[in-house]
Formats: C-alpha cells, sequence, structure tokens
C-alpha cells in the first residue's frame, strides 16, 4: 500500500443481511484514510439478499454503515451499484440514503448514464471487458467526470 505509485482507495462489498455496525468494524480494521487516497467505495449490489432482507431494511442498514464510514473517515463513500439496482432499490429512498458521489456500472449504454434524480453521478463504468496493456483478460473500464473530487483532502 506505502509503495504504491498509484491512487489507491478501499472498497466494501455491502452485504445487507450481515449487521453494519459489524461491516464498519471490518472495514475500518483494514482502512486508515490518507491524504491523497481515493474516497472509499460501497459496493450496493447484491440483489438475493437485498431482497431477502427487504429494501426497507436494506436501506435502514446501508444508512448505519455509511454514517459509520462517514463519521470515522470525514468523507462519506462513495455508493458504487449497477443503473437497474440504483433506479429499482436505491433511487426511491434518495432522500433517505443521501449520497454524495455515485459510481454507475451500466454496460448497456453507449453514453454516460442519466440517473434521473442524481444526475451527479461521478464515475461510469462502461465495460466490463476492457484490455489492457499488462493484465491478462478482461477489465472494467470508468469515466470519472470529476476526478479532483474522488481524492481525500
Amino acid at each position: 500500500w506505502k509503495g504504491c505509485k498509484i491512487k489507491k482507495g478501499a472498497y466494501h462489498f455491502f452485504t445487507p443481511k450481515t449487521d453494519p455496525y459489524m461491516q464498519a468494524k471490518n472495514f475500518l480494521s483494514q482502512y486508515k484514510p490518507n491524504k491523497g487516497d481515493l474516497i472509499p467505495v460501497v459496493d450496493v449490489e447484491k440483489l438475493k439478499s437485498w431482497k431477502r432482507v427487504g429494501n426497507k431494511k436494506g436501506v435502514e442498514r446501508l444508512k448505519i454503515f455509511m454514517s459509520i464510514i462517514e463519521k470515522e473517515c470525514g468523507v462519506q463513500p462513495i455508493i458504487y451499484t449497477t443503473g437497474m439496482f440504483w433506479e429499482d432499490y436505491l433511487k426511491p429512498h434518495y432522500g433517505e440514503i443521501n449520497p454524495n458521489m455515485l459510481w454507475v456500472a451500466d454496460y448497456r449504454l453507449n453514453r454516460a448514464p442519466y440517473t434521473g434524480s442524481f444526475e451527479e453521478w461521478y464515475i461510469w463504468q462502461w465495460t466490463d471487458k476492457g484490455r489492457v496493456s499488462g493484465i491478462k483478460g478482461n477489465v472494467d473500464l470508468n469515466w470519472c467526470r470529476k476526478y479532483e473530487l474522488i481524492i481525500l483532502k
């Protein structure tokens, strides 16, 4: 981590059926924010467990997780999700979640996503079939429209 010459950040795959306090504790035990790092990211897209828990409880648990991370890191995590998951499960609770930044994975589009009430997306993951010299196999490719705003100050 210390010798890395590129921007780096922490990522958490949120599981709505797991206690959000335990998830935050685990995340924070591994991540200590530093100036110049990328803002932490919470991935919210586990559809089967989200449906099992229910949207209301899933949103409540996500809010708890995000508030703990924001309190400890001084910044709200970026929400990473698919375009469909955002539209169907999170967007209806936009006012409750109140995200500052959204990272949308949507491969269906040939243009940057429009997310209705949340037009201020910051990162668009537009393919999972990208190629990068020196890496075998496919990689995700993303477009960031306001890079300077996803760096910890």
